[in-house]
């Protein structure tokens, strides 16, 4: 191979990555608008899309609780704390 062919590899190398990745990003952003829209967050992903990009983003299903008494953060109960001795 040539040096004018080997330019010509990387440069259809590199546009299809690009492609592939603006591809990507379409798609990502067409499913968070969708979840947007329907206001799913807090239910199972409609479809694989969502799930998709769910997955991709780290956000799962929002458990969101009517009742604001139950706190998440208050499920594991602190260390019991032993009085300093010297």
């Amino acid at each position: 191979m040539r040096g004018s062919e080997i330019a010509e590899l990387i440069a259809l190398i590199a546009i299809f990555l690009i492609g592939v990745t603006f591809g990507v990003i379409a798609a990502v952003s067409q499913a968070i608008k969708r979840e947007d829209r329907r206001r799913s967050l807090t239910h199972r992903p409609p479809d694989a899309g969502a799930r998709g990009t769910r997955m991709l983003t780290g956000v799962g299903s929002r458990d969101v609780r009517n009742d604001v008494s139950h706190d998440v953060r208050n499920d594991v109960s602190p260390p019991e704390r032993t009085p300093w001795q010297p």
